[in-house]
């Protein structure tokens, strides 16, 4: 499984990349910079972003995403969960992890999400 990582700091990409790749998965760690219309969602399924990297009405970008047909797993970090759980709620293959966070509960949330059942 490929993960696309869209963050800000430098440090911090470079961490959930080293995280990811111990798991297995291949990772491609995204430019800040670059418009969100260059996600390479047919290249992932999942995508682990800082949601303030993402539009502010995040819940019409992230439907927009699912009418995709993509059926990947978005990963939202934030410091305030309680903020964004309102524009979430209710949207599939959508989850939101508090900073700070260790390795582990990342790779709980993306084996969750892929277990059988």
């Amino acid at each position: 499984m490929t993960a696309i990582v869209l963050v800000k700091d430098a440090a911090l990409a470079s961490s959930l990349e080293a995280v990811l790749v111990a798991d297995g998965l291949r990772v491609i760690v995204q430019d800040p910079q670059s418009p969100l219309q260059a996600l390479p969602l047919a290249e992932g399924r999942l995508l682990v972003s800082e949601h303030r990297m993402l539009p502010f009405h995040l819940a019409e970008f992230l439907t927009a995403v699912g009418a995709r047909s993509w059926g990947g797993l978005v990963i939202l970090l934030t410091d305030d969960r309680a903020r964004l759980v309102g524009s979430v709620e209710g949207l599939d293959g959508v989850t939101i992890l508090e900073m700070p966070f260790v390795g582990t509960d990342l790779i709980d949330v993306i084996r969750s999400w892929t277990a059988p059942g």
